[in-house]
């Protein structure tokens, strides 16, 4: 199997365990032993990183509340890390956390694992270009996503993945209820 890789990313980050990779397919030193290989980069673990980010499928639509709490907790963990960068191996896990982190006004960039094992982390990262296309037609993607509350997460992603007018589909997280 490959033992390291030859991508070179400057910067600190920090790891999130997805809850199905970590609990279902045993993947924990995997990740960290390709990403030590990574040029530049730096990892600091973060406190709890085992603990879910709260995305979870569908709980995340029927729990909103609880959901919204444990991705609270977990931005307030990456935060604390002081890393510049967040990587994780689960889209949806990255996609609510990148939100969370976005709304809380924080600097800290997220990207799959697999962009920075590439050498392709220096685009935009998730969430990114969504929000640069909002500022770019004048609407704050943060108050459009508080205000649009017309549907359950999936029915929002549906519609927005197909109407070129709603390209907030990269922020949303568990504080967005129907």
């Amino acid at each position: 199997g490959v033992r390291g890789v030859s991508a070179s990313v400057p910067g600190t980050a920090t790891y999130h365990d997805s809850c199905s990779g970590l609990r279902e397919l045993q993947v924990k030193r995997q990740p960290r032993q390709l990403l030590a290989s990574v040029g530049g980069l730096a990892l600091v673990e973060m406190e709890e990183n085992e603990v879910c980010c709260g995305f979870g499928g569908t709980f995340c639509v029927k729990y909103p509340a609880i959901s919204n709490a444990i991705v609270e907790e977990k931005a307030a963990a990456v935060e604390r890390t002081g890393a510049e960068l967040l990587l994780g191996g689960d889209l949806g896990c990255l996609m609510n956390m990148a939100g969370k982190l976005h709304r809380r006004g924080a600097p800290v960039r997220v990207y799959h694992t697999a962009e920075v094992l590439a050498g392709m982390a220096t685009g935009p990262a998730i969430g990114e270009e969504a929000c640069a296309r909002l500022r770019a037609r004048g609407l704050d993607a943060v108050s459009l996503h508080r205000e649009d509350r017309s549907g359950f997460k999936a029915g929002a992603l549906q519609q927005g993945m197909a109407r070129d007018d709603a390209p907030f589909i990269a922020i949303f997280d568990a504080d967005f209820v129907p």
